[in-house]
């Protein structure tokens, strides 16, 4: 059993992750996906730092950086890195945020704990919601810490197989939702009813981006 898995199976989870699933496996199957995917996936992370850039309230230019993981000259390393040594991705993204590179005071017990689940090879349709809860509901990386949890579960849904070409980009249903979003990410590690409502919200929010890169792709073949 894949670590985490009880979370995947939880009932409040279950209809959303399939739900999610299915989007994200019928966009990946667009011949566009196949043939252009350096291009749509690189719409993607530009999206999604847009995205964030308004969510977060951090300058553009500085959520495109820390996006830049996901790009396609960098994004096998981010993936082979992250399921590796992930506190060094991590540390990566803080860097390109303008940050130290370090978990804020207080904060590298929760990090070493996020390291060794996200080592352990967990539950693909899980381990984005539970990394960027870690990071973000926890405050991991400061003020950092919501863009850096944005960045860090699109790279974990990539590394581990949720959307391993990373087409989607969930961020627009986090923005648009932005109150929901905060108020159940601050909770999420409370209990497991808490996790469970956070995860399916994030399952949520990539059924939608899948629409979205349904949108990308749409686009990527007009254009031949």
């Amino acid at each position: 059993m894949a670590l985490l898995e009880h979370l995947a199976q939880n009932p409040t989870v279950q209809p959303a992750l399939e739900r999610a699933t299915n989007a994200i496996e019928a966009v990946h199957r667009r011949p566009v996906n196949l043939r252009k995917v350096a291009i749509t996936s690189s719409e993607s992370a530009v999206r999604g730092a847009k995205s964030a850039s308004m969510l977060t309230g951090e300058d553009q230019s500085i959520c495109l950086k820390a996006y830049s993981v996901l790009a396609p000259e960098s994004v096998d390393t981010t993936a082979r890195t992250l399921r590796r040594a992930p506190l060094q991705v991590l540390a990566r993204i803080d860097v390109l945020a303008g940050g130290s590179g370090r978990p804020a005071e207080g904060k590298s017990e929760a990090a070493q704990s996020l390291a060794a689940v996200l080592s352990k090879q967990p539950h693909p349709g899980v381990i984005p919601a539970v990394a960027m809860a870690a990071i973000a509901g926890q405050e991991m990386f400061g003020q950092r810490s919501l863009l850096l949890g944005l960045v860090a579960a699109r790279a974990a849904a990539i590394a581990f197989g949720f959307d391993p070409r990373g087409l989607c980009v969930p961020e627009p249903y986090y923005y648009r939702r932005q109150k929901q979003c905060a108020a159940l990410v601050r909770d999420a590690l409370d209990s497991t009813d808490a996790m469970a409502n956070w995860i399916a919200f994030t399952c949520e929010a990539f059924e939608g981006g899948a629409k979205e890169a349904e949108g990308i792709a749409a686009v990527a073949a007009q254009t031949g």
